[in-house]
């Protein structure tokens, strides 16, 4: 047998794989729309995968979420404290006051 005939024989062989059938996934997704309206904690649930029924999450909502987390800090983080707005009342009245206080002992 020739190294062309052997080719040949290889050509016409065929071999039988048996279908597979995948089991059918439950997915857990989420819009961005409910990720928006939901609380921090269940975002980190949904992230974790803490799914009861046994069910997988896609890897595009798990993003979404996470970003959605993210701009959640961001936003709680860029926001002024609190007191910034009274210190600064309470800085300008010391001023105005030592102003007037400096203007009495000129006199």
């Amino acid at each position: 047998m020739t190294p062309k005939d052997a080719l040949r024989d290889l050509s016409k062989m065929r071999i039988e794989v048996p279908t597979i059938k995948m089991p059918e996934l439950k997915t857990d997704s989420r819009s961005l729309a409910e990720l928006k309206r939901i609380s921090d904690e269940e975002i980190r649930a949904f992230i974790d995968g803490d799914l009861s029924d046994g069910a997988f999450i896609p890897v595009i909502p798990i993003q979404m979420a996470l970003h959605e987390l993210a701009m959640r800090q961001i936003e709680r983080a860029t926001k002024p404290h609190w007191s910034v707005l009274w210190t600064f009342w309470l800085v300008l009245a010391s001023f105005v006051t030592a102003l007037v206080g400096v203007l009495l002992m000129l006199r």
